[in-house]
């Protein structure tokens, strides 16, 4: 199986979504407590796919690239962009490749899944977040999940609006509804040598909350008679990008190989990102 996976490769790998989220989060809360308006969802979702593109100005890769060289492990990304219209219910379509050499094998696979970028407006809601395709009448959550059930909602949030609660393990919560919580899965993984218990900085809130994920099918599940949806609501069906990019996503928990998907995820959609991964 794949032994390259290391937990310091997982956190490396984590790294860049960090840093986007926290750089979200960032803008976001600008724009409620200095600018009180709302940002354009178009212009987060583009910056999102400038800064995991390793030849762009953006991107937020730095040194991670040669901490993963010292493993062994060698990352490339292709990005393209396209502004005709798309009939997917897609934003991005994000393609890993995988392929790795080692002792007695190798691990070659490449996999793809769509996604849909909605934003969080400064009253703690997501505007049209049931959207309906007009030239299908269907929502974009439906679109996407039948080309294929590895389909996903980016969730751009001001980590202004949620309340953090402390555990005195190692994790914490997003307060939700009334006795709900949403764990911010493993927050270990920043660590702390000052305090026996974990305090999140400012900044790490905003890194872990930025950008929050939701499954395709989750949304298609609901039967709302609003197309807009609250932040509070949709907590309990999400986790942050960083986790769901290095733990989930790159380690194969989701993901579709077949051929179909890729060529959506490559052709028909506003941005395609390509990531590859390889040891040589």
């Amino acid at each position: 199986m794949d032994s390259w996976l290391t937990d310091e490769v997982k956190q490396l790998l984590s790294q860049p979504c960090l840093a986007i989220s926290s750089v979200i989060a960032k803008k976001l809360n600008n724009r409620i407590k200095v600018i009180k308006q709302n940002m354009d969802e178009r212009a987060l979702t583009e910056y999102l796919v400038d800064a995991l593109d390793i030849s762009s100005l953006e991107n937020v890769w730095g040194s991670v690239l040669e901490l993963l060289r010292d493993q062994n492990i060698y990352l490339q990304t292709n990005v393209r962009k396209s502004t005709k219209e798309n009939k997917t219910g897609a934003d991005i379509g994000l393609i890993i490749n995988r392929h790795i050499y080692q002792k007695k094998a190798q691990s070659k696979v490449r996999y793809s899944c769509l996604i849909q970028c909605k934003r969080v407006d400064i009253n703690g809601e997501i505007g049209d977040f049931y959207h309906e395709v007009s030239s299908t009448k269907r929502t974009q959550s439906s679109l996407m999940l039948d080309i294929t059930p590895s389909a996903f909602y980016f969730i751009f949030t001001p980590s202004s609006l949620l309340n953090i609660d402390y555990s005195l393990v190692p994790v914490a919560f997003i307060n939700t509804g009334e006795e709900c919580k949403s764990p911010l899965w493993g927050m270990g993984h920043f660590g702390c040598d000052e305090i026996w218990f974990p305090l999140l900085s400012n900044n790490q809130i905003d890194s872990t909350t930025g950008v929050l994920v939701v499954p395709a099918l989750a949304v298609e599940a609901q039967d709302n008679k609003s197309k807009d949806a609250k932040l509070e609501d949709i907590l309990p069906n999400c986790m942050p990008f960083w986790y769901w990019f290095s733990e989930i996503l790159v380690a194969g928990f989701v993901g579709d190989p077949r051929k179909e998907t890729i060529d959506t995820a490559t052709n028909n959609v506003d941005f395609s990102v390509e990531i590859t991964i390889n040891n040589g």
